[in-house]
């Protein structure tokens, strides 16, 4: 699905149906993601995302009400993802308790004079954490930056 925000800013949404039954799965609506990613809202963290880049060098941010994480992948990761997405989305339908981060949307945001730029949308953890009752959580990453 392709939705123009402006004239110039074209974003282009992969798999719509699985990411919309996964947010479905976890009680989430439409209304409250958009809520979430309102681009005023969120305006003061996008400009910040550069502070809080990862060690693989994607840029990521929390939504204005930390529901979400907001992260840049590279072309290869948004592939290698989407090709292991009908597993995942299984694996999540048969276990409906996993605590495989949540990820609920994969997005190619295009704009003029500027390279295309893939986001991944996912549940901000720490917020699932402390519902779960969780006392520890382990960021285990797919990048071999600074990692043995």
């Amino acid at each position: 699905m392709i939705e123009i925000i402006r004239a110039d800013i074209e974003i282009l949404e992969y798999a719509p149906g699985i990411f919309h039954e996964i947010r479905k799965q976890d009680g989430m609506t439409a209304e409250q993601v958009i809520e979430s990613l309102d681009l005023f809202a969120n305006r003061s963290q996008a400009f910040n995302a550069g502070e809080a880049s990862g060690a693989s060098g994607s840029f990521f941010f929390f939504s204005h009400d930390s529901k979400f994480i907001i992260k840049t992948m590279s072309s290869s990761e948004r592939s290698l993802f989407l090709e292991v997405l009908p597993d995942y989305f299984v694996h999540l339908k048969k276990h409906r308790l996993s605590l495989l981060a949540r990820i609920y949307g994969i997005f190619t945001v295009k704009m003029e004079d500027i390279d295309e730029i893939s986001l991944v949308l996912m549940a901000n953890t720490a917020q699932v954490r402390h519902k779960a009752g969780i006392r520890h959580c382990f960021d285990l990453k797919g990048s071999m930056v600074n990692r043995k």
